[in-house]
C-alpha cells in the first residue's frame, strides 16, 4: 500500500499518480495545486512559468555510500510512495568514492558485506554473483568482487565501489524513486496553512527536463565532506599537493613523474590519521626517501584493538588494514615525526623542518550543506546532535554520513565520532529514519512555538 510517515498531508491536487510495477507514483510535476505554498507560485510567476516541481514524502540529499545506504532502508523500512534522491554528480561516481578506487579500505569485507546486505532494497546479494567475471581486480586482494575476497581482510574501495554503484542502478529504477543530478540550494519550512511541515527544496541548475522545486515533508542530508581548506601562509611558503593527489598511489606516481624534482625535496604530511599515514606510506612507496618526510602531528599513532565483547577500540580513530600493518611493521625509522605547536603559524614551523612540499590530512568539512530557513529566519548554521543525526531547529531534517558522523562512548570510557561504513552505521540510520519518520520533533517544535507565544 501507499505507507506515508505520520502526519503526512495527502497529495494536492494536480498529483498524478498511478501503480507501477505494484508501486504507487506520487507526484508534482508542472501544474501547481492550491496547495503548493504562495512563493512557489510567485517564484514561478517571475520566472515565466516554466519551472517543474516534485512533491515527495521523502527527499534524500547525497549519491554517495552512505546516501545509498540511506535510500534503500527507506525503501526497506517505510516503502514511500515517492522519494526523491539529489546528487550532484548524477550518481556516476558513489560521492568522493569513486576517486579512491585504487586505495586500500579500512574496513574488514566481511562488515562491509554485513552492511550493504541487510539493506534488502540494494540487491547486493544478487548483484555481487555478477561482479566476478567483471571489472578490473582491487589493489589488495586482487579479486573482482567483495563475495570472492578473504572476509577477515580488507580490500580495495574499488571493490565497495562497485557494489554501491550496482545498489544506486538498482534503487535508481524504482518507480517511486525520483533521481535527480543536481544540487540543493535552500529549505526552506512552511509552518502555517494546509502545508505547514512541509519543506520547499530549491534546486540549482540540472539536466533540462529536471525538477526546479521539491516539496517535501522529511529531508536526509548525506551530503559527506571534503579534505579541509589548506592555511593561507603555506600556500605561500610551500608547494602544497592535494591529499588525494597522494592518498591515491597511480595520481602520486603520476605527479612525482612529471616533476622528478620532488623526490629530493622536504615534504611535510600533515596528520597522522589513516589518511596521513597512508600519504606517508605512498611518499615511500614512490621514491621520496624516509629521511625527507616529517609528520607533524596533535596526538600520537593510534591503532584500532579488537576487543573481546565483539567492539573495536579507537574504531573511528585509529589505524585499520594495510595501513596499520605497514605503519607497525615497515614505517622506516628515518621518518621525522613532529609535535605542531598551535602558538606558532605553519609559515613558521614549516620554515624550521626545511619544507618543501606539504600534504594536509588533517581534518575533512561539511560540504553541500544547503541554506535553512524555518518561519523566515535563516538559521546562521547546520547544528546537528550526533547522538541521533537531528539537525537542531529545523524539524524533520536529519544528518547522516560522514557529514554528520555519530558520536559514541565506549564500554573503556572513550569518545569518538563513527565514521566507518558498517553495520553500525546502518543501525545508526535506522534509529535516525524511524525518529524522524515519527514525527516527534514536529511536535517537539510546536510546543516549543506555542511556549515563546
Amino acid at each position: 500500500g501507499n505507507r506515508v510517515p505520520s502526519g503526512a498531508a495527502a497529495p494536492p491536487p494536480g498529483a498524478y499518480q498511478g501503480a507501477e510495477g505494484g508501486q504507487l507514483r506520487t507526484g508534482v510535476r508542472e501544474g501547481l495545486g492550491p496547495e503548493c505554498p504562495a512563493h512557489w507560485l510567485r517564484r514561478r510567476a517571475e520566472r515565466g512559468g516554466g519551472m517543474s516541481h516534485l512533491r515527495v514524502q521523502w527527499l534524500v540529499v547525497g549519491g554517495g555510500p552512505c546516501g545509498v545506504v540511506a535510500t534503500g532502508l527507506l525503501m526497506d523500512l517505510l516503502g514511500p510512495s515517492s522519494l526523491a534522491w539529489v546528487d550532484s554528480q548524477g550518481f556516476h561516481t558513489c560521492g568522493r568514492l569513486g576517486r579512491y578506487r585504487g586505495v586500500p579500505g579500512n574496513t574488514r569485507v566481511s562488515a562491509i558485506l554485513d552492511a550493504l546486505c541487510s539493506v534488502r532494497a540494494l540487491g547486493v546479494a544478487e548483484a555481487q554473483t555478477h561482479r566476478g567475471s567483471q571489472g578490473s581486480t582491487d589493489c589488495i586482494q586482487g579479486k573482482r568482487a567483495l563475495v570472492d575476497c578473504d572476509p577477515t581482510q580488507t580490500c580495495g574501495l574499488s571493490l565497495a565501489v562497485d557494489a554501491l554503484n550496482d545498489a544506486s542502478m538498482r534503487l535508481r529504477s524504482l518507480s517511486s524513486v525520483h533521481a535527480i543530478e543536481s544540487t540543493v540550494q535552500t529549505l526552506d519550512l512552511c509552518t502555517q496553512g494546509s502545508d505547514s511541515g512541509w519543506w520547499t527544496v530549491q534546486l540549482g541548475e540540472g539536466p533540462q527536463g529536471s525538477p526546479q522545486l521539491i516539496q517535501a515533508r522529511r529531508v536526509l542530508l548525506v551530503t559527506g565532506r571534503t579534505p579541509s581548506a589548506i592555511p593561507e601562509d603555506v600556500v605561500a611558503s610551500t608547494v602544497t599537493v592535494e591529499l588525494d593527489d597522494v592518498v591515491a598511489l597511480d595520481r602520486l606516481m603520476d605527479r612525482l613523474s612529471a616533476t622528478p624534482a620532488r623526490l629530493d625535496q622536504t615534504w611535510c604530511v600533515v596528520g597522522n590519521s589513516h589518511s596521513g599515514m597512508l600519504a606517508v606510506m605512498n611518499l615511500v612507496t614512490a621514491g621520496v626517501p624516509p629521511e625527507h618526510i616529517v609528520v607533524m602531528h596533535k596526538s600520537d599513532l593510534r591503532f584500532a584493538e579488537d576487543r573481546p565483547e565483539g567492539w573495536i577500540k579507537f574504531d573511528g580513530t585509529g589505524l585499520k588494514g594495510t595501513v596499520r600493518d605497514w605503519t607497525l611493521n615497515s614505517l622506516p625509522e628515518a621518518t621525522r615525526f613532529v609535535l605542531y605547536d598551535p602558538e606558532r603559524s605553519w609559515g613558521d614551523q614549516f620554515r624550521e623542518h626545511g619544507i618543501d612540499c606539504s600534504v594536509f590530512a588533517n581534518g575533512f568539512e561539511q560540504t553541500g550543506i544547503p541554506q535553512i530557513t524555518v518561519s523566515g529566519k535563516v538559521l546562521p548554521e547546520c547544528v546537528y546532535d550526533p547522538s541521533n543525526g537531528l539537525v537542531l531547529g529545523a524539524a524533520g531534517v536529519a544528518g547522516l554520513g560522514f557529514g554528520f558522523p555519530e558520536q559514541w562512548t565506549d564500554p573503556e570510557g572513550f569518545t569518538e565520532f563513527r565514521v566507518g561504513f558498517n553495520m553500525r552505521y546502518v543501525e545508526h540510520a535506522t534509529r535516525v529514519i524511524s525518529q524522524i519518520a515519527a514525527g516527534t520533533e514536529f511536535r517537539e517544535a510546536e510546543q516549543q512555538q506555542q511556549e515563546e507565544a
